[in-house]
């Protein structure tokens, strides 16, 4: 079964799902060991990858992973194909915008131009 697709070596490869979150790189971004620990339930912890997060599908027994923090804010107008969960184009937290991995395939998650983003630099106020 197959559980990603990334690069190994500089070449184009896929992952089975029994090597995620096993702590072993095998892709050259180490995307497959993005995991957490969803913690603070009362039928232990669920560990899974960071892209099964606020998928709208419970893959926590207690439904915590649909309930993270992290699914607070949701990008809002844009989505992508997550690397791990290719169910469908699904939105993102705005913490995974720009912020050094490629979670979407193609990277468009860190490409700049693409998502919305605060101003820097001097505003006027009016």
């Amino acid at each position: 079964r197959i559980g990603l697709t990334c690069n190994i070596g500089g070449a184009l490869s896929t992952v089975s799902k029994y090597m995620i979150c096993y702590n072993q790189q095998l892709c050259d971004d180490n995307i497959e060991n993005q995991c957490l620990d969803v913690s603070g339930s009362l039928q232990g912890n669920c560990r899974i990858h960071k892209h099964l997060l606020c998928d709208g599908s419970d893959d926590c027994q207690d439904q915590k992973d649909e309930l993270h923090n992290n699914c607070e804010p949701m990008v809002e107008g844009r989505v992508c194909v997550r690397k791990v969960n290719k169910k469908s184009f699904l939105p993102i937290p705005l913490k995974w915008v720009m912020d050094g991995v490629e979670d979407c395939v193609g990277g468009i998650d860190e490409r700049s131009g693409v998502w919305p983003t605060c101003p820097s630099g001097e505003t006027i106020r009016y």
